[in-house]
């Protein structure tokens, strides 16, 4: 999956943030889908592959890496991986709408960014 092999490669946990943006607006109508159906998918009563979770393999590759970056195992970071996402995937959805208009998007990406190295100065979260 081009996705988790994107996080894979990332030298750091920022560079992997910073990626797991990149694709979702390279990706935007893919990653709308996936993201709206899920809950369909996979935990709704009407659903053929109920109880059948997904595979958390982005989760994965973020906790290792803040593994490395900070010292303990993976799981010590399931607080602070919610939070990476939460903030990635709200930037997704609003560059990916058009929420923050095209001509703001690189200050957007600042933002995102600078919030993206805010996150990750507190690994304890």
């Amino acid at each position: 999956m081009e996705f988790v092999g994107s996080l894979d490669g990332a030298a750091t946990p920022e560079e992997a943030g910073e990626r797991y943006l990149d694709f979702a607006l390279r990706h935007p109508h893919e990653y709308k889908l996936f993201f709206q159906l899920e809950y369909e998918l996979f935990y709704s009563h009407r659903s053929g592959h109920k109880g059948l979770k997904p595979g958390r393999p982005g989760v994965d590759a973020m906790q290792r890496k803040l593994a490395k970056k900070f010292g303990g195992a993976p799981a010590d970071y399931a607080r602070l991986t919610t939070s990476l996402w939460m903030l990635a995937h709200g930037a997704a959805m609003l560059l990916i709408a058009k929420t923050i208009l095209p001509q703001n998007v690189k200050q957007a990406r600042t933002i995102f960014s600078a919030s993206l190295a805010a996150l990750l100065k507190t690994p304890d979260l």
